[in-house]
Parts: C-alpha cells; structure tokens; sequence
C-alpha cells in the first residue's frame, strides 16, 4: 500500500510542505546519481510521508509553528547521526523532520484516515485507512530502510 492523503481538508496551499518534499525528491535524485539505492529510498518515503502528514500540519498549525515542528525534529535526527557517527545528516536530518510531522499528525488526528493506493494483483484500489496504521508503519518502514544500509556512510 502506497499513502496519498488524509481526509482532513485543508484551506492552504501547503508551500512549507511542498518545498520539503521537492528537496527530499532532489535529495533522492542525488543518492541515486551517487549509487545509494537505499538512502535515495528513504528520501522518496520522506517525501511521501512528509506530503500526507505535513500539508494537514502546515494548514491548521501555521507556518511558523509547522517550521519549528520540522527543524526541531531534523536537529533530532541530525543528533542521532552525530552519535552514531559517520551517517549522511541529510537524510537523518529528513527522516528527523518527517517523524516529527507524523507524531504531531498522529497526536492531533488520531482519527484522520488516509487514502492509500493497493497494488497487490486482483485487489488493486483504493482504501481509507486509519492514520495511527501509518503512524505505526513509518518507524518500521525506517527501522527495514536503515538494516538495508540507508543510513550508511
């Protein structure tokens, strides 16, 4: 299942939001130019996430809150790296920024269900599916990323 929106409706365009995931998709560009499969992977899901959980966040907290949100969650993973030594800040710092927005998502909208796109063969659609699910799917998903090597140096 691939998410692709909440069911909350928004009344802004998303700029804030827009922006980071534009950079997460540059940043994944440049991981696969680099050869970093898995790191480029986990900057693709970054900026996935970051569009589901991110464009509710922006419209109801405000941008400067929403910014704040966000660079405290990248300094957390940026902290992460500098402990674990030598890992790409880039995408910690991304990985950092997403959790936030998907923990205050999750806080806010327990709720909120999310549109989800299935592509298993016979039973391909689409199906509303409850945001805590991905809340709980996010760190697994960069838990699998980082045993794959996404995080490696």
């Amino acid at each position: 299942m691939i998410p692709l929106t909440d069911d909350i409706e928004r009344v802004r365009i998303p700029a804030v939001t827009l922006g980071l995931a534009a950079a997460a998709l540059a940043g994944a560009c440049v991981e696969l130019v680099r050869g970093a499969g898995w790191t480029a992977l986990a900057l693709l899901a970054c900026a996935l996430f970051a569009w589901v959980f991110g464009a509710t966040e922006e419209d109801r907290l405000g941008v400067p809150l929403f910014l704040v949100v966000v660079l405290a969650g990248g300094a957390v993973g940026v902290g992460v790296g500098a402990a674990l030594g030598d890992v790409p800040a880039g995408a910690l710092a991304a990985v950092g920024a997403v959790s936030a927005m998907v923990l205050v998502h999750l806080v806010r909208f327990r709720g909120a269900r999310v549109l989800s796109m299935v592509l298993i063969p016979f039973f391909s659609g689409f199906v509303a599916v409850r945001s805590w699910i991905w809340a709980l799917a996010w760190p697994a998903l960069v838990a699998g990323l980082a045993v794959l090597g996404a995080f490696e140096g």
